[in-house]
């Protein structure tokens, strides 16, 4: 039974990472496209607006991917962590401001607590952060 359910689970993280590779080519080319026709369309017009609004869709469709080969990876013991202490209060603050810089118009309220710590790979966490 256990033999089975690790058959499944290498199954899964399996179809996960070939599923994340068969997106990657498509997202890439509709995205290049769209970059492409956004950059010919009239400025201010609406043709432009829903080019952007298919764009972003896009690009958050590429950052799931990414996630999604980066957990297939993870998964299946292919990637190689530095674990280091990492200060997740001080990552979530330098998150925060990025949302203030980025967002003004946006009222964030936080409560973090300080010196919340873990063991984890400082650089995966941030670029995950970064592909949300």
């Amino acid at each position: 039974m256990l033999e089975r359910l690790e058959r499944s689970f290498l199954q899964a993280s399996r179809f996960s990472a070939d599923a994340a590779h068969e997106l990657k080519t498509p997202l890439a080319i509709l995205q290049g496209e769209l970059e492409q026709t956004l950059q010919q369309a009239e400025p201010g017009s609406q043709i432009q607006q829903s080019l952007s609004n298919l764009l972003d869709e896009v690009r958050r469709c590429s950052g799931i991917v990414r996630k999604l080969l980066l957990l297939s990876l993870a998964d299946t013991g292919q990637m190689s962590l530095h674990r280091v202490e990492v200060n997740i209060s001080q990552l979530l603050l330098e998150m925060t401001e990025d949302i203030e810089l980025l967002a003004p118009h946006l009222n964030v309220q936080t409560e973090i607590t300080s010196e919340l710590r873990t063991w984890g790979d400082r650089d995966y966490s941030l670029k995950f952060y970064k592909t949300c």
